[in-house]
């Protein structure tokens, strides 16, 4: 609550004289017991009198004049014991609470000395666990890189198979694309010698180097035995049947045709192999024996293999398996023989010579 401001000091000791006036027509003389302003207080009777009873009291008692004090510096006085006797009780309340407060920061330091004591200790085991597991992890991560380097050393080694393979594979084409190089220096030499020559001598010999040429190549379609293989690509969009390009053995092509079978509820993948089919001649015939290969993707393993002998003509130019190998079989990755939606089918060719078959062709 706000005081006014007209409001004065000398107001303020007004109320205060009035406030203590009043407690003291609250009080009674110890004398006469009348409700009288309280006036002195004489110390050696330990009473508080009224003005009348002042009177009174200087004649009777045997009391002297500095015994009597006024009321106001007797309450006064009081007031001030009671004021020392408080401010004592504080001094060793305040001397108490710093004993006490002395005492509550000692054992905070204690009790923080024990958290960061504690707290070392976490961390310390903390460090410990986790050297621990990055050792383990660091151990791991060791044997897996070994892992990886021996597997690394195995695929390089089966690399290094492979290329060997592969050479020996393209060796025999390597010597006969020499070969023919050999026969086109030899022909580019016949060139030139044509130039220096007369055209009637150049001209037979000519003729005699394509009649070597044209024996050559008679050899080599005329050969008994063949091998040759045909990829065929987009598996999955297979319809009908599909044939390789013709290879000629025995002066007779020869494709391998592949089909898929659908019987008896089941799809089955066909492999066959297809001679001499656009001859209109009814009268040809050519005994054969031929095996029939289905690769894997992985050269070190052995691909699936069936034989079979058959006589080839005009009725029956193509004969195989119906069922070479269940198609689920053949999709399947796990199996091994797709690889990028590709198989690989290969066939050897043992023919004798053919019967009813015109050579001039």
């Amino acid at each position: 609550m706000k005081l006014n401001r007209d409001l004065t000091v000398s107001n303020l000791m007004d109320i205060v004289e009035k406030d203590e006036q009043e407690s003291r027509k609250r009080k009674h003389c110890d004398s006469c017991e009348e409700n009288e302003i309280l006036s002195t207080h004489c110390k050696s009777c330990s009473i508080s009198l009224c003005k009348k009873c002042t009177h009174a009291h200087n004649k009777f008692k045997d009391c002297s004049h500095d015994d009597l004090l006024s009321f106001e510096l007797f309450e006064a006085q009081n007031k001030l014991d009671q004021t020392i006797l408080q401010v004592q009780r504080s001094k060793k309340h305040i001397n108490m609470l710093s004993s006490g407060l002395v005492e509550s920061r000692e054992s905070i330091k204690a009790d923080i000395q024990k958290c960061v004591d504690y707290i070392k200790d976490i961390l310390e085991q903390n460090k410990t666990k986790l050297m621990d597991e990055c050792d383990s992890k660091f151990d791991e991560k060791t044997a897996l890189l070994k892992s990886f380097h021996i597997e690394a050393n195995s695929l390089c080694k089966r690399l290094v198979s492979l290329n060997t393979k592969k050479e020996k594979s393209m060796k025999p084409q390597e010597d006969r694309v020499t070969k023919i190089e050999t026969e086109i220096n030899k022909s580019e030499d016949l060139c030139r010698q044509v130039n220096n020559l007369s055209l009637e001598v150049s001209f037979n010999k000519m003729l005699r180097e394509t009649d070597y040429q044209i024996g050559t190549l008679s050899t080599i379609n005329d050969r008994s035995e063949g091998t040759f293989k045909f990829i065929i690509e987009n598996l999955s969009q297979m319809k009908g049947n599909i044939l390789s390009p013709p290879h000629t053995v025995r002066n007779l092509p020869w494709k391998i045709m592949a089909r898929l079978q659908y019987q008896k509820g089941v799809n089955d993948f066909g492999f066959y192999v297809q001679c001499n089919a656009n001859d209109i001649s009814t009268s040809w015939s050519c005994h054969a024996s031929v095996e029939y290969r289905l690769h894997k993707w992985d050269c070190e393993e052995e691909p699936d293999k069936r034989k079979t002998q058959h006589i080839f003509c005009h009725k029956e130019d193509d004969w195989g398996f119906h069922s070479f190998l269940p198609w689920k079989d053949i999709v399947d990755p796990l199996k091994g023989y797709i690889k990028d939606d590709k198989i690989t089918l290969e066939v050897v060719i043992k023919a004798d010579e053919p019967k009813g078959v015109d050579k001039s062709k």
